[in-house]
């Protein structure tokens, strides 16, 4: 058996760990030298990164998403950081992974000692080794979904951009841009190419009244207009949204989008393949710790309560009895879906590691 901490449970974990606006001031300096050739804009009040891995563009928040690990690394390593850190964090692919590894860091470092990187015997490098006050080692492999990367994201993207191009130009579109609305997207399968032209050829039909209740306009493609504050649907892996950004300060969000396309369920099997995976490449990277000492995975990941059963179900197998700790989601952003799950025996030392 294996129990979950509940959001409520690890909500704490947002504000407690303490940082001050000196460290976070000199965090911010520290990333715009790290990254001074990248490019960077500014929207709402935020700077923010823009990176492109395998065509895609991506923009990364400064102050939400890279300023607070870069802070933890700070405490943790001072002024000087490892050669090998800066070179993981410049390198595009990899610097989510690093980001979070760093944040997992300034979780448990603000209670316990922790040893970036540790080696062990037979070759291989977890990120962190935690120390608790009576001497448990705990090794702590951290695994970033890197969705970007995978087939399934490409397709759901190429997919996303065709359907939302055709939207250019149309009325309807003009129309919602002028309102509080925001056009949703769901898509039940993947549309073929004949599928999307229909729709293309149905849009300059709708108009808002007609969608404020879903509409069906072809066999896999609904459309429904939502106010814009409403909350996103839940059960998807992947949106993408469009959003128009004008020369006064705005937020870049998804649910501020005037047009926001749902991925549809055939993804999640490929989303859930993939984070199985994650699992067992983190058990792997595990499995030679010493004997007298205990593994943790952390893993930062979408649609958490969907993989729920799968960690629930991986976590009781014998090949996990040595890695007894699974934590999903640590961050410290408030109402992040974040959990903890653990065999038995295991509540002690998870109690003692995130109090």
């Amino acid at each position: 058996m294996n129990v979950p901490f509940t959001q409520q449970d690890l909500h704490k974990k947002h504000i407690e760990v303490q940082v001050s606006e000196e460290l976070l001031d000199r965090a911010y300096e520290k990333a715009v030298s790290i990254f001074s050739d990248w490019e960077f804009t500014s929207a709402g009040g935020n700077s923010y990164l823009n990176t492109e891995i395998n065509h895609i563009k991506h923009v990364i928040d400064i102050t939400r998403d890279v300023v607070p690990p870069i802070a933890f690394a700070l405490r943790h390593f001072g002024d000087s950081f490892p050669k090998s850190l800066v070179q993981k964090l410049r390198n595009k692919p990899q610097m989510r992974d690093t980001l979070f590894e760093l944040l997992c860091l300034g979780f448990f470092a603000n209670n316990h000692k922790v040893i970036y990187e540790p080696k062990l015997i037979d070759g291989k490098v977890p990120d962190l080794l935690v120390v608790l006050n009576e001497g448990m080692e705990i090794y702590v492999e951290c695994k970033s979904h890197r969705f970007a990367d995978a087939p399934y994201f490409d397709t759901f993207m190429a997919v996303s951009s065709m359907v939302c191009e055709a939207f250019t130009n149309q009325p309807i579109i003009k129309a919602v841009e002028q309102t509080d609305l925001r056009l949703e997207l769901y898509l039940k399968s993947k549309p073929g190419c004949s599928e999307i032209e229909e729709f293309k050829n149905a849009i300059s039909t709708l108009t808002i009244d007609l969608v404020r209740a879903e509409c069906s306009v072809t066999a896999n493609i609904a459309v429904k207009a939502v106010p814009r504050h409403e909350p996103l649907r839940s059960g998807t892996s992947l949106r993408s949204g469009r959003q128009v950004i004008g020369v006064e300060p705005t937020r870049v969000s998804l649910k501020d989008s005037y047009l926001l396309t749902y991925s549809w369920p055939g993804l999640d099997t490929k989303r859930r393949r993939l984070q199985r995976a994650m699992l067992s490449d983190a058990r792997v990277q595990l499995r030679n710790i010493p004997a007298n000492s205990i593994g943790m995975i952390c893993i930062q990941t979408v649609s958490v309560r969907e993989f729920l059963p799968d960690v629930h179900e991986l976590i009781d197998r014998d090949q996990f009895s040595q890695i007894p700790v699974v934590w999903l989601n640590p961050s410290l952003v408030p109402g992040t879906e974040s959990k903890i799950i653990f065999r038995d025996g295991a509540r002690q030392v998870v109690e003692k590691l995130v109090r």
